[in-house]
């Protein structure tokens, strides 16, 4: 019965009311605190107000503004399974015995700074592995794994779906992910989820994608052009451009061929002709228009 009790009692809104309880005792001291300073000097009077004045500051950007969301109860994205101590071969054999064959999306997150990367596969245990490998990962992730080592990560599925849901969940999760945390926060390079299965853009889709790729708002229209295109289109030109080094390392990721030229100082044509052939640009890049599996 007592467990039970326990279980029950709202111990969350209980603490708010300690904290609103100790607001109002801090209100109390303050109004004596002033009431006790019109019997000091005027220069005590001035040091005192500027002590007071900065605690008021301390106490406003503490208590008011913002703060990242890391794991907590600000979290946005939601929870299925959640592994730590990455590098343990238990952790990673869990992951495998959980997860092998199964598409869903996923999140790794540096809880020394609240980084994130979102991402999707159809096998989340192998999109695991080769993140943690480093093969055909994202340089932003795997530089911080670089500097904070990934048992300051935590590997969390969001949710599983089906094969043809990943695009559409995926964007789902982007956009809370580029519309919620700071720039600086973020470990993915486009805003716009794409297809390890082939799938390509429309023209209409392009155009959302030009939109969402200057910095602007994206309209509903917009979302649902991108969406469109990329379940099961397959006769429209493709748009992603992958940079990998020599070692397979992705270095950079862009949502047109235009955007990769422009960076690599070479003409679209230059781009497009690197992705066909295969062939080694610049003695250093390898293109192409899909990740590596």
């Amino acid at each position: 019965m007592i467990f039970e009790l326990l279980i029950s009692f709202p111990f969350e809104q209980f603490y708010i009311l300690l904290i609103y309880l100790f607001y109002l005792l801090i209100f109390i001291l303050f109004l004596n605190i002033i009431e006790y300073s019109n019997k000091l000097p005027i220069f005590y009077q001035r040091v005192l107000f500027f002590i007071l004045l900065s605690f008021i500051i301390f106490f406003y950007f503490v208590s008011f503004c913002p703060t990242v969301y890391c794991e907590g109860i600000e979290d946005p994205f939601s929870r299925v399974k959640q592994y730590s101590d990455l590098s343990s071969l238990n952790t990673q054999n869990m992951i495998k015995e959980t997860y092998s064959g199964v598409s869903g999306i996923y999140i790794f997150q540096c809880f020394e700074t609240g980084g994130i990367y979102i991402g999707s596969s159809i096998n989340l245990y192998d999109r695991f592995y080769t993140h943690l490998k480093d093969i055909s990962s994202n340089v932003h992730l795997q530089n911080a794994a670089a500097k904070y080592g990934w048992d300051s990560f935590i590997f969390r599925v969001i949710e599983t779906c089906t094969p043809t849901e990943l695009i559409a969940r995926e964007q789902f999760n982007l956009d809370i992910l580029f519309n919620n945390f700071s720039k600086a926060l973020i470990y993915n390079f486009c805003v716009i989820a794409y297809s390890t299965l082939g799938y390509v853009h429309t023209t209409e889709a392009k155009a959302a994608i030009g939109v969402a790729n200057s910095g602007r708002t994206r309209t509903t229209e917009a979302r649902a052009a991108i969406s469109t295109s990329i379940i099961g289109n397959t006769n429209a030109p493709r748009v992603p451009v992958f940079i990998y080094d020599l070692s397979n390392k992705l270095v950079g990721e862009y949502l047109s061929q235009r955007k990769a030229a422009k960076h690599l100082n070479v003409s679209h044509i230059t781009v497009q002709r690197y992705i066909d052939t295969g062939k080694i640009l610049q003695g250093k890049f390898i293109l192409r228009s899909s990740p590596l599996s």
